[in-house]
């Protein structure tokens, strides 16, 4: 028997939705699957198989059940699936990065973003962010998440600076600008003030006004679920790098093979009415979405005409 022709037999048996390490449970104690290596089944395999076939799984609050709708299987979502299982056990990083996903993707390992400041570590990892709904992303942000069939915005690593830094501080409550936490605000139509970065050394890294950071944080945590990884250091930005490449996150740039230019194009507007003081007019107007009526910013005085 096959791993998830067990997995079927074990919730079709209970007839209730069920957690991953419940089924893994089941699964030895009805010796239903064997290993090569002759080891128990852990959850984390029960993950991994759970992931590899939506067509067969379905993932809710109260825990993994079968898919009684067909999934033709050269859907979107179950070929990004396959692909993502498929990049990670060839990846040169593939125990690492594979390890961390089976931990980092399950939908039981997400929270919501305004339910976990007391909890992230002081340590480094990986994390992932995802949206509920796209449904409440921009016009052109949405229509890339529904085509890509994913709900996965960013991946990130703390390896620097520690999760309760990088990924909390920095990336979800905007105290120093993370680069996801300047991307979700170019996004959704915020700017950062005009000149803001004139005479300082990093013209980079442009930073939104203060109320702006109040709205986009209060965003982030009425539509944003969160998970992350505790790693050693110095396997962090492998696995951050296998993983970005087989999940194509909506929002990374770095070495993501999926990389949006709309996101390229709108950060670069930021930078240069951070650095120049007005809006220069970019050579591709990608990053405007007139149909979207989604969260103005009170700093976005210079927004251009064309």
């Amino acid at each position: 028997m096959l791993l998830h022709d067990a997995i079927a037999d074990v919730l079709q048996s209970t007839g209730r939705p069920m957690q991953p390490v419940e089924i893994a449970e089941q699964i030895n104690l009805r010796g239903l699957y064997s290993r090569r290596d002759r080891e128990r089944v852990p959850a984390s395999q029960i993950n991994a198989r759970i992931r590899k076939h939506p067509e067969l799984f379905i993932r809710t609050p109260d825990g993994v059940r079968q898919n009684t709708i067909p999934m033709p299987a050269t859907s979107t979502l179950a070929t990004q699936r396959n692909s993502i299982d498929h990049t990670l056990s060839t990846s040169q990083f593939g125990g690492a990065s594979d390890n961390a996903a089976d931990q980092l993707l399950p939908f039981e390992a997400f929270r919501s973003a305004a339910d976990i400041d007391d909890d992230v570590p002081d340590l480094f990892g990986v994390y992932a962010i995802k949206i509920r709904d796209v449904r409440s992303l921009p016009p052109r942000y949405r229509d890339a998440a529904s085509d890509r069939g994913t709900d996965l915005l960013y991946v990130g690593e703390a390896a620097g600076r520690t999760l309760r830094h990088r990924f909390l501080r920095n990336e979800l409550r905007g105290r120093g600008h993370g680069t996801f936490f300047r991307s979700i605000g170019a996004v959704l139509g915020y700017r950062p003030p005009a000149g803001s970065l004139v005479g300082r050394a990093n013209a980079r890294n442009y930073r939104f006004s203060a109320t702006d950071v109040t709205a986009i944080v209060s965003w982030i945590n009425d539509h944003l679920d969160v998970s992350w990884v505790t790693l050693d250091a110095g396997v962090v930005h492998e696995t951050e790098v296998a993983l970005i490449r087989a999940l194509r996150p909506l929002l990374n740039i770095r070495d993501n093979p999926a990389a949006l230019r709309e996101l390229s194009d709108v950060r670069a507007l930021c930078r240069r009415l951070a650095s120049y003081g007005s809006e220069v007019p970019s050579a591709s107007p990608a990053h405007r979405d007139a149909t979207w009526a989604g969260p103005i910013s009170p700093t976005r005085r210079q927004r251009p005409s064309f």
